[in-house]
């Protein structure tokens, strides 16, 4: 596993974990968590996967920076980190607000370019625009 840094189009330095090569899957984490959540998990994944465990704006190693917490924001992160990283149609992984980002994701720029979506423990309510988006394909 290495931690590797990226700067968003924004200017907030993110921390990521990475492991493994193969297919990729991203892992995004809940509120007030980090990467590290998924600290036993990254391995299992990167006997077969590209495991990236983000560390969102102003958690664990990223920067505390005070501006950009939106959820539209945090999902244009994800975005920028697949591009920056060149990840092709990566598997996106997502726990609780993780799960939130993940449908403003989809939202904002479709599913053309993820390959598989895996939603857990998602927060209360239900998500419109990203749900009928993920129904479609």
């Amino acid at each position: 596993m290495q931690r590797k840094t990226f700067k968003t189009s924004d200017g907030a330095q993110l921390s990521y974990i990475s492991a493994g090569r193969g297919k990729p899957i991203v892992l995004l984490h809940g509120w007030s968590q980090s990467a590290e959540q998924f600290k036993y998990q990254i391995p299992v994944f990167a006997e077969h996967y590209h495991a990236i465990a983000i560390d969102l704006r102003g958690h664990g190693e990223s920067e505390k920076v005070s501006f950009g917490y939106r959820i539209s924001r945090l999902s244009k992160d994800i975005q920028e980190l697949i591009g920056a990283l060149q990840l092709e149609k990566p598997h996106l992984l997502g726990h609780s607000m993780g799960c939130a980002i993940i449908w403003s994701y989809l939202d904002l720029f479709g599913l053309d370019e993820i390959d598989r979506l895996v939603l857990v423990d998602h927060p209360s309510g239900q998500p419109e625009n990203g749900m009928q988006i993920a129904l479609i394909h």
